[in-house]
């Protein structure tokens, strides 16, 4: 049982370091995100990305490392029902107009479905709840988070140089 609980913090941490590092390159285009939902002043739209890219880079920190157990399940869920909702008042000023978000920047399938999505992910922090707790030593889930993060921005180099050589090509 410990597995499927790893295997949650697993998914749920990659979630959201691609949700922060995708967002990152382009705070600008983030702060707009923010705007469409016509719910904050624009003075506090800077300082709404930045926390939310805070809480996500420490989302993925507590579940890499399988810290702060409970506090980051229930966190998790609310900014996920909170966004959930907030997509859904923002869909129904805006009846008609496409219901992808860019919640996970340039992450397009991720971008698709978000209601879907943060509804999968909020079932998956409910069934972890119910599981044992996966406890691991700091340091493996520290040497985990640096792995991954390091595949990440590795297929990130790789992606980027294939598209500037694609680009070289045609232009």
């Amino acid at each position: 049982m410990y597995w499927l609980s790893f295997s949650a913090d697993l998914i749920l941490s990659l979630v959201f370091f691609a949700s922060f590092y995708t967002k990152v390159p382009n705070v600008a285009n983030f702060r707009l995100s923010i705007a469409s939902y016509r719910v904050l002043p624009g003075r506090l739209l800077t300082p709404a990305a930045y926390t939310v890219l805070a809480a996500e880079l420490i989302l993925f920190a507590a579940y890499m490392t399988g810290a702060l157990s409970f506090w980051k399940e229930g966190v998790s869920a609310l900014l996920l029902i909170a966004f959930t909702a907030l997509l859904l008042v923002k869909r129904r000023k805006k009846a008609g107009e496409d219901g992808a978000c860019s919640c996970f920047g340039t992450v397009e399938w991720l971008n698709r479905y978000p209601a879907t999505r943060n509804g999968v992910l909020l079932s998956l922090i409910a069934a972890k709840t119910l599981v044992p707790v996966a406890t691991r030593p700091l340091e493996l889930g520290l040497a985990l988070a640096l792995t991954v993060t390091g595949l990440w921005l590795a297929g990130d180099v790789f992606i980027t140089a294939r598209r500037e050589k694609e680009l070289r090509i045609q232009g």
